[in-house]
């Protein structure tokens, strides 16, 4: 079959510049000239933003280390295992998920009376050297929550943990 010669391409026609827009007449006047108005329309395109010299920075102040007996505490008693190879639920403690619990078994804390019997040098220590979680034993009161725990007690954390299933 003979391919027929493609058709010859038409010329574009030039595109003519369009009319200025005219503005629409609304009949709506501004009420009244803002103040500062005509002076930031004569600075156009030349305005740079200065501070005011009232409001210069603060300097951040340095904080006094606290004493080196308050800021690392005491390191509590640890053990290698778990007293009869069976480690208590310490996800009972409100705060302590699974991830903090692998850390507290993995420096020795297996136990709610080990956590029962620390004194504020121990939880001081603890709160500094729970990485990820410092401040963590104070803010939740785990002290308390495990005495109550060791006793045989439930928290209402560990109430609503059971009942939720959260950590089972």
């Amino acid at each position: 079959m003979p391919v027929e010669p493609a058709a010859p391409k038409k010329a574009k026609k030039p595109v003519a510049a369009k009319a200025p827009v005219k503005a629409v007449e609304t009949g709506i006047k501004p009420s009244a000239a803002l103040p500062g108005q005509d002076e930031l329309a004569a600075r156009k395109g030349g305005w740079k933003y200065q501070a005011p010299a009232a409001a210069k920075p603060k300097k951040a102040k340095a904080k006094k280390p606290k004493p080196a007996a308050t800021a690392t505490g005491d390191k509590p008693e640890m053990l290698s295992a778990a007293r009869g190879g069976k480690a208590d639920d310490l996800k009972m403690i409100k705060g302590v998920g699974p991830k903090l619990e692998g850390v507290l078994n993995g420096i020795g804390v297996y136990h709610f009376d080990q956590i029962a019997g620390w004194s504020a040098d121990h939880v001081a220590w603890a709160d500094q050297n729970l990485v990820g979680f410092k401040g963590r034993v104070s803010r939740d009161n785990w002290v308390d929550q495990a005495k109550k725990l060791a006793a045989g007690e439930e928290t209402e954390f560990a109430k609503r943990a059971k009942k939720d299933g959260i950590y089972d």
